[in-house]
């Protein structure tokens, strides 16, 4: 609520008055008397005075302790109370500076640049936290800042994780330590400013600790990128420092000013310095600035600032709003396009922030920069959480948790009481915004060595189960299966033996004509001839596909390019050269007609154990692939005879999707298994057909008893996968498809028009909304970065 729309409280407006000039202006007890209206008691407590909602105005603004300092030199004495808040503020200001104390010794140790920028603005009262900068960008760091410390990762929102930020708390102090890493702003969209605060840092000893801080100058270009934006208030400390900082006859305004417009601070702090120059004028009926200053800054039109509700309240739609379109534009314009995609992320940030307010704080709102951190390279999170179910004693770790069937497990598996981790690529894997996450593990490659060092902390965590969802990782796990093994965690996939019946499509072929399942005319050539002559003998338009999802060499894995279509000579050889893998040519496949069909099961060694059938509404990608809306159906005893027949030829164990093409009439066609869960895994779940727990109960020995029927018609629409539908009808034909493909016109109905009814998001979960912003965020950001490598 912008200030205009409501007066002030007149009491609270008062007392701020009052502080302000106790701090900044009051030089004897006539002038606190002449502030209050009233002259001070005899006993030197003063009259009139109301000291409850005083001391609850002065904790709140970060001033408590030097008022109590200025009405001590004034000979004023403070009730009992008051006092003892006073007293145990100097006991936290003192921890947090042994605290302080010790990261900076540590830091100098280990050769890390770092500065506390804003630690002693206050002093001697100090914020709710420390902020330590630091030059590196990366998290790994953070290991040996906090080394020796008992320290715990707290909980972050949607703008500190963008930031690259890492909040920890300490055992013995209550002041959380919040680690920048080379970046400041909402998003960490101010890059190159941290370096000059660390370059032009100046010793300072604060009660007989040496420590360092940015020049005056400096910390005015500082206020200018942060005193603002995303700001909900102005402290009563954040006016104090101002003033007293603008006071100073030798403050460098040339400086001031060249530094701020360079780093894209200029606007921020003319906003900012306009506040406060209101606030001088009210209080003390004079300006702050000089007009040559005031000239050089835009004071105006950032309307009016008052105090209310325990803060100086601006209006922070247009202030913030102005401010943002402003730095949107300068970054535009000047071709800063990394920053560009940062200021983009801002209103995701806003709108993350807007809702956790909304659904009443969740996750629990923490103090000021206190917060979950990401995962950094080869590191774990842990995140400490009371989930609703009883906890049952097997730990599971899921990986590719960027994935929404890793989603789909982790809701499901943390509903079924389990202690659920997660294992991911990306910094923020989809699911572990998921408040059935208990930890996370970052390994930025799929390596071996990767997954030694995962392996070495899933033993740390005493994980019993892993399950890897993707052939990538599947594979990876098993390389070293006796490793894992050794270590009493049991995988969850079959044996190397086993997987290749579905992950090399020649040989999932070859089995389901074996055993009588119809697949497409298919030639598994040898050589670049051999595809010439297959796909002469089959016809163009043809299908070339390469023969693994993930091919693994021994050392790593090699490209793939996915299945395509040819429709002449040329275009067939620049397929078969492109998806090659190494000794492994593609198939040729004749394209055949129908609509995509699927049943789905888990496996115990050969015997399915549950059934699931779904149909493809719309996909994601229009030429072919996973879904986007789909609907549970009855499942079709022609597809599920053929399927478990195959299942039961490759004796599989574990998650598996036939896949087939059907037109309705005559034999359905095999087009391949998938040996792992699948994207559509939400709508099984949600139908009441628990895949993720019937496997788990199975590695884990419990005897899976699900039930005996799922229910039909449930409709689950994943909104991002639309808008990736979106993006690929906006991209046009693929070269070579012979079949229908939506215009763009048709793809704008089906993201924004009407669905069918009953239909609800993937997604979205009211008990767990977390994950859907992550996705949407970490979404737009692949967008926006795939859009500028295009350019």
């Amino acid at each position: 609520m912008d200030p205009e729309s409501g007066p002030s409280t007149a009491a609270e407006s008062r007392n701020a008055s009052w502080v302000l000039r106790l701090l900044l202006g009051a030089h004897t007890v006539g002038d606190v008397g002449d502030v209050l209206d009233a002259p001070p008691a005899p006993s030197g407590v003063l009259a009139g005075l109301e000291w409850d909602p005083l001391l609850e105005l002065v904790r709140a603004n970060g001033v408590l302790v030097r008022t109590a300092d200025r009405l001590e030199t004034l000979g004023i004495a403070v009730p009992d109370r008051f006092a003892e808040a006073v007293a145990d503020e100097r006991v936290r200001v003192r921890s947090t500076l042994e605290l302080m104390s010790h990261v900076g010794r540590t830091c100098e140790a280990r050769g890390i640049p770092y500065l506390f920028p804003k630690a002693f603005q206050d002093y001697p009262d100090f914020g709710d936290d420390v902020d330590l900068l630091v030059l590196r960008r990366s998290t790994r760091v953070d290991t040996a800042i906090v080394a020796g410390l008992p320290t715990v990762p707290v909980a972050r929102d949607l703008g500190e994780r963008f930031a690259g930020t890492a909040t920890y708390r300490i055992r013995g102090c209550s002041s959380p330590l919040d680690v920048q890493h080379g970046r400041l702003g909402i998003v960490g969209e101010h890059d190159e400013f941290p370096r000059v605060l660390v370059q032009h840092a100046r010793p300072i000893v604060v009660d007989g600790i040496a420590f360092a801080e940015p020049p005056p100058e400096d910390q005015l270009v500082l206020q200018g990128l942060q005193r603002v934006p995303g700001r909900l208030r102005i402290a009563l400390s954040d006016v104090v420092f101002t003033i007293s900082t603008l006071r100073r006859p030798t403050l460098d305004w040339d400086y001031v000013i060249v530094t701020a417009r360079r780093y894209g601070a200029l606007p921020g702090l003319g906003c900012y310095l306009g506040y406060v120059d209101q606030i001088h004028r009210d209080v003390f009926a004079r300006p702050l600035l000089s007009d040559t200053v005031a000239r050089a800054l835009t004071l105006e039109g950032w309307g009016r600032i008052a105090f209310r509700d325990g803060g100086y309240r601006f209006p922070i739609v247009r202030a913030n709003g102005r401010l943002y379109w402003g730095q949107l534009r300068h970054r535009i314009a000047s071709g800063d396009w990394g920053g560009a995609g940062r200021l983009f992320l801002i209103p995701l940030v806003a709108g993350a922030r807007a809702g956790r307010r909304l659904t009443g704080g969740t996750p629990p709102p923490a103090p000021r920069g206190a917060g979950p951190r990401r995962a950094a390279v080869g590191e774990g999170r842990t995140i400490h959480r009371s989930p609703r179910a009883p906890m049952n004693t097997d730990r599971i770790l899921v990986l590719d948790g960027r994935t929404i069937e890793a989603l789909a497990c982790v809701r499901s598996l943390g509903r079924a009481g389990y202690w659920v981790a997660v294992g991911g690529k990306r910094r923020w894997p989809l699911a572990s915004w998921s408040r059935y996450c208990h930890a996370s593990y970052h390994y930025p490659e799929e390596t071996l060595d990767g997954f030694a060092s995962l392996r070495r902390w899933a033993q740390q965590h005493n994980v019993r189960v892993v399950l890897p969802l993707t052939e990538a990782t599947t594979q990876l796990c098993n390389a070293e299966r006796g490793e894992w093994e050794a270590l009493g965690i049991t995988l969850g996939c079959a044996p190397d033996a086993v997987l290749s019946r579905a992950f090399d499509k020649a040989e999932t072929l070859r089995r389901a004509a074996a055993c009588g399942v119809r697949i497409p005319p298919t030639r598994f050539p040898t050589s670049l001839a051999e595809c010439r002559e297959a796909a002469e003998a089959l016809g163009y338009p043809c299908v070339v596909k390469p023969r693994f999802t993930s091919a693994w060499n021994g050392h790593g894995f090699l490209p793939d390019l996915g299945p395509t279509y040819a429709k002449d000579v040329a275009e067939l050889e620049a397929a078969v050269r492109s998806r090659r893998q190494g000794e492994y040519w593609p198939i040729i496949q004749a394209f055949v007609p129908g609509k995509g069909k699927g049943v789905f099961t888990v496996c115990d060694h050969g015997r399915p154990i549950a059934w699931f059938a779904h149909e493809r509404l719309r996909d994601v990608r229009p030429s072919g692939s996973g879904s986007s809306l789909r609907r549970s159906v009855a499942l079709d005893p022609r597809l599920q005879t053929r399927a478990e027949r195959l299942l039961a030829q490759m004796e599989w164990h574990g998650p598996a999707m036939v896949e087939f093409r059907d037109e309705g009439t005559g034999a359905p066609w095999l087009m391949e298994v998938n040996g792992r869960f699948w994207g559509s895994l939400q709508l099984s779940v949600a139908a009441g057909r628990d895949f993720p727990r019937i496997w788990t109960e199975i590695l884990t020995g419990k005897p899976p008893d699900p039930p005996a029927s799922y229910r039909e018609g449930v409709i689950l629409r994943w909104l991002w996968g639309d808008v990736k539908r979106l993006l690929y009808i906006l991209a046009g034909r693929p070269a070579g498809y012979p079949g229908t493909y939506p215009t763009v016109a048709q793809g704008l109905r089906e993201l924004f028009g009407r669905q069918p009814p009953g239909t609800k998001l993937e997604v979205w979960d009211p008990q767990d909304p977390w994950p859907a912003v992550g996705e949407w965020a970490e979404g737009a950001r692949e967008v926006f970065i795939k859009a500028l490598r295009s350019r």
